[in-house]
């Protein structure tokens, strides 16, 4: 199966990290990616990602993931955060959520 990525991170240099790590690993392709989450949201629906790697580390986190549901029911969300907070975490799982991810 090959899925497909679409990675929303606001952090420029994280962004390009995480883009090469998915480049580079089989079975996965980079369908797109947006360092702006209102440019994802708007054109995001025609690369029909299975995954979405959603940067967490934001004032309206939660907001965001729940646009990213309604605008994508059939991906996978996974909310991406720069350190563990098992609070934080499992309320984006509570949220609908996917998933929770350390970025590197």
């Amino acid at each position: 199966m090959q899925y497909k990525i679409m990675l929303v991170e606001h952090n420029r240099l994280l962004l390009e990290q995480l883009s090469k790590v998915i480049e580079s690993a089989q079975d996965m392709e980079l369908a797109a990616r947006y360092q702006n989450s209102n440019d994802a949201l708007g054109q995001g629906r025609v690369f029909n990602p299975n995954i979405i790697l959603l940067d967490a580390d934001v004032d309206n986190a939660t907001e965001l993931l729940q646009e990213f549901i309604a605008s994508f029911p059939q991906a996978a969300i996974i909310c991406t955060g720069e350190k563990w907070q098992a609070d934080r975490t499992s309320h984006f799982i509570q949220s609908g959520a996917s998933g929770y991810l350390i970025k590197p």
